[in-house]
């Protein structure tokens, strides 16, 4: 309410200054400086850049995304699961700072970018459990038997290294920490719970071709 205020205060200031024709009668213009002027500015530079680079963001995840999957509802589930869960991290997020500034509000980019990667590992290790086993719910479950102690680890390491921004002195670097630590477990959350879910009400295909990895043998190059 209080950055809302001082915005509608420097709004209120820039309106008055024209009104009065300042530069047109005496030449002169107004500028304003201070810490909440500067903030606006830098939150109009972001909201202005936001929409090329979220779109350019958005297809190059989406590439990424079909080069691992190849298939259009576990890309679908991915997606559900990152949104679900970056709306959940903003509520926690603000729940817990307040405000968000001009460095904790990377959080979101962090939440997505490292959410698809879970997602993306629970999803491959997924497709090769179901090429060996086209039944769905015993695939998720052998699933979840094989990625699950990789995934928590991944998860609690990514989540400390960012929880480990908290003893700095700088306000935006600690609150952003908090903020990313606490979404990766959000991520982690989300994708053993609500993924495997979707991936359930989606009901991809059966992988016909595995995975897996298999070295070229010299019978194998001959042919």
């Amino acid at each position: 309410m209080a950055r809302l205020n001082q915005a509608r205060a420097s709004q209120a200031i820039r309106t008055t200054a024209a009104s009065l024709q300042l530069i047109a009668r005496y030449g002169a213009t107004t500028r304003l400086t201070g810490e909440q002027p500067l903030a606006d500015e830098e939150f109009a530079s972001v909201r202005d850049g936001a929409a090329l680079h979220g779109v350019a963001a958005l297809i190059v995840m989406l590439v990424i995304l079909w080069l691992a999957l190849r298939s259009g509802s576990m890309i679908a589930a991915v997606f559900i699961a990152r949104f679900v869960g970056l709306a959940v991290t903003t509520t926690l997020g603000l729940r817990i700072v307040g405000s968000l500034n001009m460095i904790s509000v990377a959080f979101m980019v962090l939440f997505v970018g490292l959410g698809v990667d879970f997602g993306v590992q629970f999803c491959v290790k997924y497709r090769e459990e179901r090429h060996s086993d086209d039944r769905l719910a015993a695939s998720l479950v052998k699933n979840a038997h094989s990625i699950g102690v990789p995934l928590t680890l991944a998860a609690v390491a990514v989540s400390a290294s960012f929880f480990s921004f908290l003893p700095t002195a700088y306000r935006g670097v600690s609150e952003l920490g908090e903020i990313a630590g606490t979404g990766m477990l959000v991520a982690y959350v989300t994708d053993i719970t609500l993924l495997p879910a979707l991936l359930k009400v989606f009901n991809p295909p059966w992988e016909a071709v595995s995975l897996s990895f298999k070295p070229k043998t010299a019978e194998t190059l001959r042919s």
